[in-house]
């Protein structure tokens, strides 16, 4: 055939066949290059669509500044290492979190419960293993247990597939050995073993494919972590919010709000919900945000209202009485408890700020009314 169509034959006429042939390669060929050519096509409109995006939203170089500088002073440097010694020990990094103690002859003490159980579990739940958590769930009985021996079978499954048969063997004895919760989910349990038995090819198979998760295990970790350590690392929260909130604040310096920094006494305009943190304190009396000329007050009660509510509450007393002996002694009831207030045992809550020289804790002072 390769003779018949190119050879080098002057006189030779091409057959009916070879005809045919040649037709259907012309045909399939431009069929191909418009197939080529409109997928280069989309190619670069999508590549252009995403050039576009990234020019009108990026911010190679944002026009504000950080004031904070870690290693400034000795006290800096011992709160830089704290946030990054907490980190470790609530990741589950207690090796690291050990050497970075020892190298910075750090002080602080972390209460972790059980720290080398902690370890045990994040280090095997990174290989595949999950005995060690289940043995915690059996011993401890949180009432997540249910929620998360699903979520810890179905990972170990899943793992078991992509590694293929070394890790059937202890796939299978943990399932004998841990059978709930399979016994009151019937239906899950057919789709993982169903899954198991098709092994690799479950990945792409539109009844299993959403059983593979790359980020469960994360978040397995996170949970099993979370009994045995008091709270959130602050670094966590850190990076968690920071990514989400710098590209606002980047927009916010476009628009002038501020010169050099965008760390303002006031609270940013930033429409995100941060959990329980907070930027700035509101005055449950007054419904109105605490400023450096309006600041936070503490009550000897506990409860903290600001200053010109405290000045409020007190203005009918004041009118009433003559003479400056009696306005440093005014007495108030407190807005949330009928407990009596002396004006002069109201003490302001000064946070410090990163800006400020050396690195000491909250400071509480007190604050004298004058006249």
């Amino acid at each position: 055939m390769r003779e018949e169509l190119f050879g080098k034959t002057e006189k030779r006429q091409v057959s009916v066949t070879g005809q045919i042939l040649i037709e259907n390669v012309a045909a399939r060929a431009a069929k191909l290059t418009k197939a080529a050519s409109d997928f280069h096509k989309n190619i670069h409109l999508y590549v252009s669509k995403n050039g576009k995006v990234i020019d009108k939203h990026a911010e190679p170089n944002p026009h504000f500044t950080s004031i904070c500088d870690l290693t400034w002073s000795q006290g800096r440097r011992v709160v830089g290492f704290n946030l990054i010694y907490d980190y470790t020990m609530i990741t589950g990094l207690n090796g690291v979190g050990s050497a970075l103690k020892k190298e910075t002859q750090l002080e602080y003490e972390f209460d972790v419960k059980e720290p080398d159980t902690l370890k045990q579990i994040v280090l095997d739940l990174e290989d595949g293993d999950i005995t060690s958590s289940l043995e915690y769930l059996e011993k401890t009985r949180p009432p997540e247990e249910e929620a998360l021996r699903k979520s810890l079978q179905t990972q170990m499954i899943t793992d078991c597939i992509e590694s293929g048969l070394p890790s059937y063997d202890r796939t299978v004895r943990h399932l004998r050995k841990y059978k709930s919760p399979f016994t009151e989910d019937k239906e899950r349990a057919k789709r993982l073993v169903g899954a198991l038995l098709l092994g690799k090819a479950s990945k792409n198979d539109v009844r299993y494919r959403n059983l593979f998760d790359n980020t469960s295990r994360s978040t397995i970790s996170k949970k099993m972590t979370s009994f045995f350590v008091p709270y959130e690392a602050p670094l966590k929260n850190l990076l968690k919010y920071g990514y989400r909130n710098v590209a606002r604040i980047a927009e916010l310096s476009n628009l002038n709000y501020g010169t050099n920094t965008c760390i303002v006494p006031n609270e940013l305009p930033i429409g995100s919900y941060i959990n329980v943190n907070h930027s700035a304190f509101a005055c449950p009396i007054l419904k109105e945000q605490c400023t450096f000329s309006n600041p936070p007050m503490r009550l000897i009660c506990g409860h903290v209202v600001s200053r010109d509510a405290i000045t409020r509450l007190t203005s009918t007393h004041r009118s009433s009485r003559n003479g400056a002996r009696h306005s440093r002694h005014l007495r108030f009831k407190c807005p949330y408890c009928p407990r009596d207030q002396y004006i002069e045992n109201a003490r302001l809550v000064v946070f410090q700020r990163w800006r400020d020289v050396d690195c000491s804790q909250e400071e509480v002072e007190l604050f004298q009314f004058l006249e």
